[in-house]
């Protein structure tokens, strides 16, 4: 029996939880280990209980409350088939929390650790060579998500998104202007019928704390453009 409420504290709120031993999650999670979980009475003497392992995750998080999946795989335990369902939810629990951002057309997804997070609007500069010198060509929003822990005395790795009307986004690739000193370019994550979504150059070159974390994200393909 597991301490009460320990499902709904850190780190196991918000990664996928994985028993080994039994292929039925009903009779591991919620009777075995008495997790909160909700489903009908079973008299487990009549029922052939197969060993195998069970997964648990949070997928879906709301102001009613949040949706969980709950998920049984019967046969031989294998190290091999735990990693391969260990490892795709783990990609699946980086894309919980959803973004909407419906003035520029896309959606970003974040991990249950980032909630409470906030969004900032700024402001991205290009400049193109002038007579007397970098003269401003371009501008734009820069979107700037930023996790619940993040504070002007301690701040945590941002993720920054720009925003680029297709033309300007065009008239970059061909070097009419440049964004700072960085020898290469923003990175595309998306696109839609008007605006390109792109990552930063460099964004992370002071490996702040929880840059590691926002490197996953951005493995995920959070972005989602509409």
């Amino acid at each position: 029996m597991l301490p009460k409420d320990w499902i709904n504290e850190f780190p196991q709120k918000f990664y996928p939880v994985i028993f080994v031993g039994y292929g039925n999650p009903l009779y591991a999670m919620r009777d075995k280990l008495e997790l909160p979980i909700f489903g009908p009475y079973v008299d487990w003497s009549k029922q052939d209980l197969e060993q195998g392992f069970c997964t648990w995750m949070i997928t879906v998080t709301a102001e009613g409350g949040i949706s969980s999946t709950l998920k049984g795989y019967k046969g031989n335990v294998n190290i091999s088939k735990i990693l391969e369902v260990s490892n795709s939810l783990f990609k699946e629990c980086f894309r919980t929390l959803k973004y909407t951002n419906n003035e520029y057309g896309f959606n970003f997804y974040l991990p249950l650790t980032w909630n409470g997070y906030k969004v900032i609007e700024d402001k991205w500069t290009g400049y193109k060579f002038g007579a007397s010198g970098d003269e401003i060509a371009e501008t734009g929003p820069i979107l700037i998500i930023r996790d619940s822990e993040w504070t002007e005395k301690e701040p945590t790795q941002v993720i920054p998104i720009m925003i680029f009307t297709i033309s300007q986004w065009n008239d970059l690739k061909k070097e009419k202007f440049h964004i700072g000193a960085a020898p290469i370019g923003p990175t595309e994550l998306g696109r839609n019928s008007k605006y390109v979504f792109a990552l930063p150059a460099r964004y992370n070159y002071a490996f702040p704390k929880g840059f590691e974390v926002v490197d996953e994200i951005m493995q995920s393909n959070p972005l989602e453009a509409f």
